[in-house]
């Protein structure tokens, strides 16, 4: 256990002292080898060693003579120990193994044979990621292949960027059922696929296990203002969260438009619900907070509200709600809002609050001394100016430094 947390480089003189050492530091560092080894060799090497483990039938049929691999005998079966799958990097280390082998034509089934190798032979995989590029990286679903029921019943985390095969959310639903971390990325603001997002919401009311959901709509980048248009209706996928409020100890709400039905009632009903974060969303509409449990909300800890059309009443139902369980706050609300009353909401509700980041105008500054007097456990307080220009790109430095740098506390912080 203490061999999984350590860094990967200090593992490899182990595997050089003992027969022991060596059991141990093998299936740490042959977990997930193509995160470890992203340069191009290596991934060349890490692409030999695994076809050299084919049988002599798979060898016949991708027309591959074994003369063709760097690797020669084998000691371990390497591909047992395999428990993280990412479908780009390994398709990326396709790209590069068959850029380094001139002789074999481009047209070798390798990508789809490798995927399969995998999941018929590791005996517990744990984390699948479809990144970006996926959709044009594979054109089979592993979640069919006859050996998925047993090698990835036991899958822990998957994520997922946009669309990459039709009815992959449903398969998942009947195969793996435990998963504990699920995160999807609906980019471009429209389904390809008629039935995902009917999809994701069955996919959500299977799982058994889940603990962390993050579900994404994005748009656009960051740096660019929103196509509101073209979002996604996906008030059914969030009303399907209700069937996970036993589990549920973080969600993350990015770029959805929640057209008036933001998903309150299923929200307050998580027992274990942690960390909540919501980011540029927007059509939030109204509810009755009055009608939930008096114990919603007791065991967040950590709130962040990032640029999205929040109603006051609902932000502060989340602070009040949250009372002295909650330490971490970011706010980067409209420019428009006040930040004062929050501040009191903070000082009245909050007192165990260890780090917060707000955007506030210039002449709220003076109202901190009530919080600072009354939160006494801070230890990070970071100001922006909500002066800042909104158009502001990410990537230029003048922008990124410009903290509360219209606001003269010369006066203030003798106070504090």
């Amino acid at each position: 256990n203490v061999g999984t947390w350590s860094k990967q480089n200090p593992l490899y003189p182990c595997i050089l002292v003992n027969r022991i050492w060596c059991h141990t530091a093998i299936p740490l560092l042959w977990k997930d080898p193509f995160f470890n080894h992203p340069r191009a060799d290596n991934a060349t090497l890490l692409v030999d060693v695994y076809i050299s483990g084919f049988s002599p039938e798979e060898f016949h049929a991708l027309n591959i003579r074994p003369r063709n691999l760097y690797s020669k005998g084998l000691i371990f079966n390497y591909v047992k120990y395999l428990r993280r799958i990412n479908i780009t990097k390994i398709h990326d280390a396709v790209c590069f193994w068959l850029e380094s082998k001139s002789e074999l034509s481009t047209d070798v089934p390798i990508f789809q044979s490798l995927y399969r190798h995998f999941v018929s032979s590791a005996q517990n995989i744990e984390y699948i990621e479809f990144g970006p590029g996926s959709d044009s990286a594979i054109n089979e679903n592993i979640f069919i292949l006859p050996s998925a029921q047993f090698n990835l019943c036991n899958l822990e985390n998957f994520l997922c960027y946009g669309e990459p095969i039709n009815n992959l959310y449903s398969t998942i639903a009947k195969v793996s059922t435990r998963i504990k971390n699920l995160r999807v990325s609906l980019v471009d603001g429209y389904p390809i696929f008629s039935t995902t997002l009917n999809d994701l919401s069955n996919l959500l009311r299977s799982q058994k296990k889940l603990e962390r959901i993050t579900l994404d709509n994005q748009t656009s980048c960051f740096c660019c203002s929103q196509d509101l248009s073209s979002a996604l209706d996906m008030t059914n996928v969030l009303i399907s969260l209700e069937s996970q409020t036993s589990t549920l100890s973080y969600i993350y709400l990015g770029s959805i438009d929640f057209h008036n039905l933001f998903p309150f009632r299923q929200l307050a009903k998580c027992e274990n619900l942690q960390e909540l974060i919501i980011t540029r969303c927007w059509n939030f509409g109204s509810s009755n907070y009055d009608l939930m449990d008096p114990t919603s909300f007791a065991r967040l800890s950590a709130i962040e509200l990032i640029f999205s059309e929040i109603p006051d009443l609902l932000a502060k139902t989340f602070f009040v709600q949250a009372g002295k369980s909650l330490r971490k706050i970011r706010i980067r609300q409209a420019p428009y809002g006040m930040f004062t009353e929050t501040l009191k909401c903070f000082a009245e509700n909050n007192p165990n609050i260890t780090y917060l980041s707000a955007s506030i105008n210039p002449e709220e500054i003076f109202v901190l001394n009530k919080f600072l007097n009354t939160c006494q456990k801070l230890k990070h307080l970071e100001l922006w100016d909500k002066n800042t220009p909104e158009e502001r790109q990410f990537g230029e430095l003048r922008y990124l430094m410009r903290l509360v740098e219209t606001i003269n506390v010369d006066e203030f912080l003798p106070q504090i």
